[in-house]
C-alpha cells in the first residue's frame, strides 16, 4: 500500500452502498492500494443513522407491504424524521436500482443489509481508532416474535453512555476553543456546531444531541490522524471545520460530488 492513510467519514460508508454504481466505483478507485482507517465514533454514527434508517424501512415495509407507499411515507413525520426519511428513501431507491422487484425481495435485501453488509464494511479497516469509546447503539438489531426489528439508540443527556467524550474534548481544548470562537455569520452552516462548542467550553456536557448531532463532524475532524487525509463527500462542512479548528488538521479530499446525509 502506498501514500498517507485515508480516514473515512460516515458519508463514504453510505455512498459505498447507496450512492449508485458510479459513486461506488469512484470510491473503490480512490481507496485502491491505500491504507484505510476510520473510527469507532464513525461506526457508531453510521449505526445510529443509516442502520437505524434501514431498520425503520424494513419494519414499515413489513407492515405496509408496498414499497411505493413506504417511499411516500418517507416525507411523513409520523413515520420518519427528516434525516431518517432521506436515508430511507435513498436505501429504497438503491434497492429498486439493484433489481429487487417486489416487497419480498426488498425485505430480503434489507435483511442482508441490516445483518451483514452495512456494518461489515468496518471490518476491512486497517485501523479503527477509538478515542471516544462511543457506544450510542451498543446492541445489534434483533427480531421480535412478529418479525419486526428492534433497535435502540440509547445515548442521551438524561441517560449518558459510559464513553469518554469529556476527556476527548479536554485533551483537544485548543481545537474546541477555536471552534467556539468562530464567527457564526461567516460560517452560517456551522452555527449549531459553533454554539455546541461554546456550550461545552462553558461546562455543559458534550453529550446527547450536542455530541452526536451538533459536534459530530468536529469529533470526526479531531479524530482523524495527523498526516492522514480525511475523505468525505460533505465538503461544505468539513472544509471550513479543518480551517477553523487549526492545528495540523488533515487535508480534505473530494470523494464524490454531493452529500449522503
Amino acid at each position: 500500500m502506498e501514500g498517507s492513510p485515508l480516514f473515512l467519514d460516515t458519508t463514504v460508508f453510505a455512498d459505498r452502498l447507496f450512492g449508485g454504481g458510479e459513486r461506488a466505483r469512484s470510491i473503490r478507485a480512490l481507496l485502491a492500494n491505500r491504507p484505510v482507517v476510520s473510527s469507532n465514533y464513525v461506526r457508531e454514527q453510521f449505526r445510529a443513522t443509516f442502520l437505524r434508517a434501514a431498520v425503520l424501512t424494513y419494519n414499515l415495509l413489513l407492515e405496509k407491504g408496498d414499497p411505493l407507499e413506504v417511499i411516500r411515507l418517507t416525507d411523513n413525520y409520523s413515520f420518519f424524521t427528516t434525516g431518517d426519511g432521506v436515508k430511507a428513501r435513498k436505501i429504497l431507491v438503491t434497492l429498486l436500482q439493484n433489481g429487487a422487484t417486489d416487497a419480498t425481495d426488498k425485505l430480503a435485501s434489507l435483511e442482508r443489509l441490516i445483518e451483514f453488509d452495512m456494518m461489515r464494511q468496518f471490518d476491512t479497516m486497517a485501523l479503527l481508532i477509538d478515542a471516544t469509546q462511543c457506544c450510542q447503539c451498543p446492541d445489534d438489531p434483533v427480531r421480535d416474535e412478529n418479525g419486526f426489528y428492534r433497535f435502540k439508540k440509547l445515548c442521551s443527556i438524561a441517560d449518558p453512555r459510559p464513553c469518554v467524550i469529556e476527556k476527548f474534548w479536554t485533551e483537544r481544548l485548543n481545537e474546541l476553543s477555536n471552534l467556539a470562537e468562530a464567527d457564526r455569520q461567516e460560517h452560517k452552516q456551522l452555527a449549531n456546531t459553533i454554539s455546541a462548542a461554546a456550550e461545552t467550553i462553558q461546562g455543559n456536557p458534550p453529550r446527547g444531541r450536542r455530541c452526536f448531532v451538533h459536534l459530530s463532524d468536529a469529533v470526526i475532524c479531531a479524530e482523524a490522524e495527523q498526516g492522514s487525509t480525511l475523505v468525505t463527500s460533505n465538503l461544505r462542512d468539513f472544509v471550513p471545520l479543518t480551517r477553523i479548528m487549526g492545528g495540523k488538521r488533515p487535508a480534505v479530499s473530494y470523494a464524490l460530488e454531493g452529500r449522503s446525509r
